[in-house]
C-alpha cells in the first residue's frame, strides 16, 4: 500500500494527471515531450489521457487511462498522403500549440499555416503560402480540441484535375471512336449487302432480266439475295413463254387480217371482168385476168409477210391497170417515188388497199379529171406511203368515225384501211401510223408511217 500511495503521490505531480482529472468527456494530449526509455537515449512522444470507469473487486472505481504515442508514427502520414509539393499536414492544439507537422518552416510556433488555422476554424478555402496556390481543410479531432489542418497543393491539384480530364475525354472519344468504327462495320455488314440488292433490283426494273446478284455476309441477306434471283429467274421464263404465245398469236392475227385482202380484191376484181364481159368487152377482159394472174403471183410468190417497197409498188402497179380498165380510163394516177428506199421492206398488201379507197371514194365515174397520185419519202425516223385523189373530199366527222373503226372488230365499214392499221399495230406498235386529211371538194391524202426500225419478227 505504500508503494501505491507514491506512484499516485508521483501521477498527482504530473500534469496530464491533473489535466484528465478537470474533465471526464475528453481525451487530453500532452505537448510533445522528451522521455526516458528502459534501454538509455529518450524518445519524443504525446500522451493521452482519459479519465475511466472501470470495475474491481466488485466495486467501481475511477482511474486514468494513459497511451503514449511517439511522434515518429506522425511522420508516417508523409508517406501515405501526397498533398502536392510543399504539400502538408498541422496539428495543433487547443492553444494553437504545433503539436505535429511535416513541414519545417513550421518547426517553432512562428508558422504561418497556422495563422490560417487561426483564420479558419473550421471547413475549407483557398489559400497562398510561399507563392504557392494551395486548399487548406480544418477540422477538429474528435473528443478532443486539437485541429488538423491539410494543405494540398491546388495548382498540382488542377493539374491533376486536368490530366484526369483529359485522360477521361481521350479514354471516352478512343471508346467513342471504336464503337463509332464497330457500329459501322456492323452496319456496313448489314446495309451493304441491301444497298446491293437494291441496285440490281432497279436493274432488273429497267429491263436488265439477265443480272443475277450475289450477296455475302448474313445468313438471312444471303438467303434474301437467292430468293431475289429465284424470283429473276421464274419472270424470264413467264416472260419468255409468254412472249413465244403473244408472237405465235401476232403471227396467226397478222397472217388472218393479211388474208382479208386477197379474198376482198378477188372478189372486186371478178365482178369487174363480169361488168366488162356482159358489155362485150372483150380485149379489155383479157388484159384484166392478165393483170390479175401476175398480181396473184407477186402476192403468192414468196411466203414473207414483210417485201421490199419496190415489189408493193408493182402490185400496186398491177391493180391500177385493171381498175383503169373497168373505170374506162376516167382516172389517172402517177408515181413520185423516192427511188432511194425501194429497198425498204413494208408490209404486203399495205399500198393496194390505200389506192383501192381511193378509186371506189375518190373519183367521178362521169368525170374525166380524176386523179390518183402514190408518192413515197422519208425522214431520220419514218417512211412514209401516200394516196392522193382530187375527188370529194371527207369531213372531219367522217374521218374520227374511220379512226374510232380502226379499234371496233364489230363494224364492217371500212375494212381495207382498219386491216392495214390492225397489221402495222401488230408489227409495229404504237409507232405506226394510218393518217387522214382532206379538204372538202378539193382533195384527199391517206397516209401510212412506217418507222425505219422493225418491231417484232412474224
Amino acid at each position: 500500500s505504500e508503494g501505491l500511495k507514491d506512484i499516485h503521490n508521483d501521477l498527482e505531480e504530473k500534469e496530464w494527471f491533473l489535466i484528465a482529472l478537470t474533465d471526464e468527456s475528453l481525451f487530453h494530449f500532452s505537448a510533445p515531450h522528451e522521455e526516458d526509455i528502459y534501454i538509455g537515449g529518450s524518445r519524443e512522444i504525446i500522451t493521452i489521457s482519459r479519465v475511466i470507469n472501470y470495475y474491481q473487486s466488485g466495486s467501481e472505481s475511477t482511474g486514468i487511462l494513459i497511451i503514449e504515442v511517439e511522434l515518429d508514427n506522425f511522420s508516417k502520414i508523409k508517406e501515405i498522403t501526397d498533398l502536392g509539393e510543399n504539400g502538408h499536414i498541422v496539428i495543433t492544439d487547443e492553444n494553437y500549440q504545433t503539436v505535429f507537422t511535416n513541414k519545417l518552416a513550421c518547426s517553432d510556433n512562428d508558422c504561418d499555416s497556422i495563422d490560417f488555422m487561426k483564420d479558419q476554424i473550421l471547413g475549407g478555402n483557398f489559400v497562398d503560402i510561399n507563392d504557392i496556390h494551395m486548399y487548406m481543410n480544418v477540422n477538429t479531432i474528435s473528443l478532443t480540441r486539437w485541429r488538423v489542418a491539410t494543405f494540398v497543393n491546388a495548382e498540382e491539384l488542377n493539374d491533376a484535375r486536368d490530366t484526369l480530364i483529359i485522360s477521361f475525354l481521350i479514354a471516352f472519344l478512343g471508346a467513342l471512336g471504336i464503337s463509332i468504327l464497330m457500329s459501322s462495320s456492323f452496319s456496313r455488314r448489314i446495309t451493304s449487302p441491301i444497298y446491293k440488292l437494291n441496285e440490281y433490283m432497279k436493274e432488273f426494273e429497267q429491263g436488265s432480266i439477265h443480272s443475277r446478284v450475289k450477296i455475302e455476309g448474313q445468313k438471312e441477306l444471303v438467303e434474301l439475295g437467292d430468293s431475289f434471283n429465284g424470283m429473276i429467274d421464274e419472270i424470264y421464263e413467264l416472260m419468255t413463254e409468254v412472249m413465244q404465245e403473244q408472237r405465235a398469236k401476232r403471227k396467226t392475227q397478222f397472217i388472218a387480217l393479211q388474208n382479208q385482202i386477197n379474198p376482198h380484191f378477188l372478189y372486186n376484181t371478178l365482178d369487174s371482168i363480169l361488168y366488162l364481159n356482159e358489155n362485150n368487152r372483150n380485149e379489155d377482159v383479157e388484159q384484166m385476168i392478165v393483170a390479175l394472174s401476175k398480181f396473184f403471183r407477186l402476192s403468192i410468190s414468196t411466203e414473207k409477210n414483210i417485201i421490199p417497197l419496190r415489189e408493193e409498188i408493182d402490185h400496186v402497179k398491177s391493180y391500177l391497170l385493171i381498175q383503169k380498165i373497168r373505170y374506162h380510163n376516167r382516172f389517172k394516177y402517177k408515181f413520185e417515188i423516192d427511188k432511194s428506199i425501194l429497198d425498204y421492206e413494208v408490209l404486203k398488201l399495205g399500198l393496194q388497199p390505200l389506192v383501192e379507197n381511193a378509186i371506189y371514194h375518190g373519183i367521178d365515174p362521169e368525170g374525166d379529171n380524176n386523179e390518183i397520185k402514190i408518192s413515197t419519202r422519208k425522214d431520220d425516223t419514218n417512211i412514209y406511203l401516200e394516196v392522193k385523189n382530187n375527188g370529194y373530199g371527207i369531213s372531219k366527222e367522217v374521218i374520227n368515225g374511220i379512226y374510232e373503226s380502226f379499234n371496233d372488230k364489230k363494224t364492217s365499214e371500212h375494212i381495207g384501211l382498219r386491216n392495214i392499221y390492225q397489221r402495222l399495230q401488230l408489227f409495229y406498235g404504237k409507232r405506226a401510223h394510218v393518217i387522214i386529211e382532206s379538204e372538202m371538194d378539193e382533195y384527199t391524202i391517206v397516209k401510212v408511217v412506217y418507222p425505219l426500225k422493225r418491231g417484232v419478227d412474224l
